[in-house]
């Protein structure tokens, strides 16, 4: 992944996060979700994160100039966002 288009990877796995999500929602809602469609969006959306969350962790990188972060410092202020936003609730 290192040598793929980050902005195009995370663009392509929100993306399609976003239609499993919707799909769901409205299988949810109509009342025709079976536990196998279910299984394998719960599947599709485990991609979808082995996806984002690298991309996500070395965005960064890309954001901030060289010279005003220190290499250690990023990954745990972005690990402490990561982890205080669960604690509104998120299942990443």
């Amino acid at each position: 992944m290192d040598r793929w288009d980050r902005r195009r990877t995370l663009l392509i796995a929100q993306g399609l996060r976003a239609v499993v999500s919707a799909l769901l929602t409205a299988l949810i809602i109509t009342g025709h979700v079976r536990v196998w469609q279910f299984v394998t969006l719960a599947v599709l959306d485990g991609l979808c994160a082995a996806f984002i969350g690298p991309v996500q962790d070395t965005a960064i990188r890309g954001i901030v100039p060289s010279g005003r972060s220190s290499a250690g410092h990023w990954p745990r202020c972005w690990a402490a966002r990561r982890h205080s936003s669960c604690w509104a609730g998120c299942s990443a």
